[in-house]
Order: structure tokens, then sequence, then C-alpha cells
């Protein structure tokens, strides 16, 4: 099955002929096409499985606070954007779910989870953010403002939280504060390798299966 990567790269080489672009703008088309491909498909599947578990707005929530908090923090992620949109398909639904469980405890119990979220959140941004891959280091400058950046996010998705619980939608708050804490969970060591290990996974059944691929 063709891949995300294989696809833009092909088309970018059409593109490229047509717009009359060197390699560097064919790879600059390229890059361009997988990001846009990869989120649209992403946001695409993540909304049908949020769908069919009947917790689309929660799932919502969960992914806008994890995408926000991602940008600048970056953290653990698969090899490939459709194993990265098949994780996102399986994660953020039941995130959504488990919120909306959450949404049904007492009160103070609530109030105790979302307390305890942000401050973890905040706490493993501002020891570990950003998380930035092997192959594209950074300056040092680069790197704090990034941090600076990712802590900024994290406080004002606090505030979100905050404002939200005070207009009686703890639901939303408890999405959000959860797709921020499990954006801060994927920058500790344990889940990248947690994820690390599900890419492993999914590229050793892809290889068993004829013609299987989830690039």
């Amino acid at each position: 099955m063709p891949s995300i990567n294989n696809f833009s790269a092909s088309t970018a080489k059409k593109l490229a002929k047509i717009l009359n672009q060197d390699r560097s703008g064919e790879e600059i088309l390229a890059y361009g096409l997988t990001v846009l491909l990869s989120t649209v498909s992403g946001i695409v599947v993540i909304a049908l499985m949020a769908s069919i578990l009947g917790v689309f707005l929660p799932t919502l929530a969960v992914t806008l606070g994890n995408g926000f908090l991602r940008i600048s923090s970056g953290g653990g992620h698969c090899t490939s954007p459709g194993r990265c949109n098949l994780l996102g398909a399986i994660v953020f639904p039941l995130l959504g779910h488990l919120t909306v469980q959450l949404s049904e405890a007492p009160y103070q119990l609530r109030l105790l989870y979302l307390g305890a979220a942000l401050l973890l959140c905040i706490f493993i941004v501002l020891l570990r953010a950003p998380v930035l891959t092997a192959n594209k280091p950074l300056p040092e400058q680069k790197i704090k403002r990034l941090r600076l950046r990712s802590l900024i996010t994290a406080v004002l998705i606090s505030g979100a939280v905050i404002l939200l619980t005070l207009r009686q939608q703890s639901g939303y708050a408890l999405a959000l504060a959860t797709g921020a804490l499990w954006q801060s969970l994927t920058l500790l060591p344990a889940g990248i390798s947690l994820i690390a290990k599900f890419d492993a996974l999914l590229i050793s059944l892809s290889a068993k299966i004829k013609g299987g691929d989830y690039r």
C-alpha cells in the first residue's frame, strides 16, 4: 500500500517539473505535502473513531490540549506519519472516553485530578521540554525559547481549564487537561520508549502481512 511519504514524493516530483523547481524545491514541496496529508488524514481518522465511540467533542478537546503543547515541546513519536496517525486514532478517542467517565465522578475527585494533572504537566515541561529528534539538533538558545513557549502554553492551558471548571464545563476541562497530561508524558523516557515499542510492533506486523505498510 502506498505510503504518505511515497505519495508526497511522487506528487512533489510532478509538481516540481510543472513549476520548474530544482531538487531543493522538490524536497520542500514533498515535505509540505507530507505534513499536510498526514495532518488531514490524522484528523479524519481520529474524528471517525471518536464519532464511532460517541465521544467526538471530548476527543476534540483532548486533541487540542495535546496538540497545542506538542507544537513547542516535541516528544516521542512514531517513525512515520501513518503510524503516528494510527496511534492518535487509538489513544485520543480512548482518552476522550476516559474523560467522559471521569466527568461523572464526585466534584472533589474531579478537582483533585485536574490539579494533579496540570501540576504534573507543568513540572514535566519544566524538566524535559523540548524533546527533539536526534537528527535535528538545535542551538541552546533555540532550545531555551522552546522550553519557555512550552511552559507558557502549559500555563495557558491550565488557565483555560480553570475557566472551564468555573463555568461548570468540567467535562471539557477534564479533556483539555488530559490531552496536555498525555503530551507531557510523551516527554518522559518511559513515554518515548512506549511509543517506540508501539512503532516497532506495527513495523513488525506490516512486515508479516504481504504488501502491508503502516507508513
